[in-house]
């Protein structure tokens, strides 16, 4: 591991959200995409959106589109989604 990269890591444990840090694990480090979705369900409301400051410039615990989309990137990211996860937030958009 590079020191640029290593420093990168450090930083990232100690200052990202959860987040960020298993799309880091994830693209870089060969864990499992996985753990991706396990974080993003914390996100999700029971209406099928994402809330509770996903895109990290809003601090809204409702469901909004910026946080579906948000979502939804985060998944393409690392190749990976979830069947129901994705099926409640096109019921929210939808709805």
């Amino acid at each position: 591991m590079s020191d640029a990269f290593a420093a990168a890591d450090r930083f990232l444990m100690s200052n990202a959200r959860l987040l960020e840090r298993r799309l880091f694990a994830a693209l870089f480090l060969g864990q499992s995409a996985g753990k991706v979705v396990d974080v993003l369900r914390g996100y999700q409301n029971e209406d099928g959106g994402f809330g509770h400051a996903l895109e990290p410039d809003t601090r809204c615990p409702a469901s909004l589109p910026i946080y579906v989309e948000a979502a939804l990137q985060a998944l393409a990211t690392v190749g990976t989604s979830d069947e129901r996860m994705v099926t409640a937030a096109c019921d929210f958009w939808g709805g």
